[in-house]
């Protein structure tokens, strides 16, 4: 395993043509196979990466070429891909969010650890450099002792985007709205920096589209260690997408937007040099190497389910026009 390349099949070709390209140019990656049933994808595919194609999932989990299955299909059927795959004896690996509910998460993980299979969830940003940078930094304690956290995700979407497919902004197949698909890679970190929530007060509003979800939602999050922490996430903002985190400890500070380079202060104007961090740049490089080593992905079954518990509870709170104990 350590001298050949991680081999990957990827069913759903929406965004999975993104991730195929990642993988193609991936040193130690290769992807033999895709799964479609959209004909003219599969042609473009081929094309592109030489690989296998498939409209058929359970024919392609037959063959003997693929280590890993990668999941890009909507939400709501990620658990029904990754069973049929652990039960093939593939490892998993599915975009975000894990699933639309915590039950069928664990339903998920269930499966995978029954087969002796790994899974893992593909939050990107958890790669991203200057991410891994100030979470290294926040692990030594170099901002003290969390205060508050700002997760925002202000993004635009059309109503032709929500129409397309006809599964964005159902409960059934999105798992919500504007939270659930665009917010939960800003509410993943800000669960990996701030640790657990034990309470959360929230309110959603359909403001500006015609969908069964949320396209406005606003959370007020208590954590364990007494920090708090500020949601805001929107389809609404139509004057650019605005994306990031805010991170206030007690000795020091850092800020994103839109994946620009982080801002950080220390309240002893000390600055630590960045860089010097070897980290994998992206999911599917982290898990090869996972199998590599005999370790847990970054984001395993387990981690990636906590961003939808925490969805969950956000949604009951909205729902139930109350504060939830997590």
């Amino acid at each position: 395993m350590n001298s050949k390349p991680v081999r990957f099949a990827i069913v759903g070709l929406g965004m999975g043509h993104v991730r195929a390209q990642t993988i193609h140019k991936t040193p130690g990656l290769a992807l033999t196979a895709v799964c479609d049933l959209n004909k003219e994808r599969l042609a473009k595919a081929a094309e592109e990466f030489k690989c296998a194609t498939h409209e058929n999932y359970d024919e392609m989990l037959k063959r003997d070429d693929v280590d890993v299955v990668m999941v890009m299909t909507p939400s709501g059927t990620h658990m029904d891909f990754a069973v049929k795959a652990a039960q093939a004896g593939k490892h998993i690996l599915v975009t975000k969010p894990m699933e639309v509910a915590p039950d069928r998460c664990m339903t998920m993980i269930d499966a995978a650890a029954k087969a002796g299979v790994k899974l893992a969830v593909d939050y990107e940003s958890r790669f991203f450099p200057d991410y891994v940078q100030m979470k290294s930094w926040a692990d030594r304690g170099l901002f003290g002792e969390p205060i508050l956290c700002e997760a925002r995700c202000k993004w635009w979407r059309t109503q032709a985007y929500y129409d397309a497919g006809g599964w964005r902004g159902t409960w059934k197949m999105d798992g919500g709205g504007a939270l659930a698909n665009q917010g939960v890679h800003m509410l993943d970190l800000m669960l990996w920096f701030m640790g657990k929530p034990v309470q959360v007060y929230a309110q959603t509003a359909m403001a500006a589209h015609k969908i069964e979800t949320e396209d406005v939602g606003l959370a007020i999050v208590n954590f364990e260690s007494g920090a708090r922490g500020v949601v805001v996430g929107t389809t609404t903002y139509a004057a650019g997408d605005q994306y990031g985190l805010d991170f206030n400890g007690k000795l020091g500070s850092f800020n994103t937007m839109n994946g620009s380079p982080v801002k950080y202060k220390f309240v002893d104007e000390s600055q630590p040099t960045m860089g010097g961090a070897s980290v994998p740049s992206n999911a599917m490089e982290d898990f090869a190497a996972a199998m590599r080593e005999g370790r847990k992905p970054a984001v395993d079954g387990l981690e990636g389910k906590r961003a939808v518990d925490f969805l969950a509870a956000i949604y009951r709170s909205a729902r139930e026009g109350k504060t939830v104990q997590m």
